[in-house]
């Protein structure tokens, strides 16, 4: 993963295990010439994303909590 990470043609982040980008599905896969295997474990909508009303794999910590 870390050799796909390094030869990625589309903008991404690192985040420990996980990678996130804006990019769909099909052109990420598609951005380096090594085939990994991988899974989308979030597909968040931008709106609440910016929001930080839904955050993918961190917990929203609410105003008073």
């Amino acid at each position: 993963m870390q050799a796909w990470r390094r030869e990625c043609r589309v903008p991404h982040v690192d985040q420990g295990r996980l990678t996130g980008t804006f990019a769909d599905r099909d052109t990420f896969l598609a951005a380096s010439s090594f085939e990994t295997p991988m899974t989308e474990a979030y597909d968040l909508p931008l709106p609440e994303f910016v929001v930080g009303s839904q955050i993918g794999p961190y917990r929203v910590q609410l105003p008073g909590s």
